[in-house]
């Protein structure tokens, strides 16, 4: 499943991050996330980690692998 499946509000857990800069912020495989808002037609898409916030292109959202958590 990629990140841009998942809907404003749900969380999951990061298991494959293709980007080395998204990995030195803290984005490693493992980490639990939570969806916090979605641009204008969906991009950028707004996540937090970790007591962090992050704002990632859709583009890139689509090369995040992730499992959603309940």
């Amino acid at each position: 499943m990629k990140l841009t499946d998942l809907n404003v509000g749900e969380k999951g857990k990061i298991l494959q991050v293709p980007l080395p800069r998204l990995q030195e912020l803290g984005l490693i495989i493992g980490t639990p996330f939570q969806i916090i808002s979605r641009g204008p037609f969906g991009n950028p898409i707004e996540i937090s980690f970790y007591e962090n916030y992050l704002l990632i292109d859709r583009k890139t959202a689509m090369e995040i692998e992730v499992s959603p958590c309940g």
